[in-house]
């Protein structure tokens, strides 16, 4: 039995997001210049990055192998 997914397909089923505006006032600010610790190892400094459009995903620390929790 053959399966196939359209991997590049979002299903009809999903309503349309709405706007709130609740980021309009983050348009043309400018994060201040910090250094995060890079997955390919060191640091990457915000002012370093070409400029455009980009993303950055940061999230907290969820722990690390044979190493307690972190608190809260």
């Amino acid at each position: 039995m053959s399966t196939s997914r359209k991997v590049n397909h979002v299903t009809d089923a999903l309503p349309t997001p709405t706007d709130d505006g609740a980021a309009d006032h983050l348009i043309g600010l400018h994060l201040p210049d910090i250094a995060l610790a890079s997955t390919s190892g060191g640091e990457m400094s915000i002012k370093n990055v070409s400029p455009g459009r980009w993303i950055m995903f940061i999230y907290p620390r969820t722990g690390v192998p044979g190493q307690a929790e972190p608190i809260g």
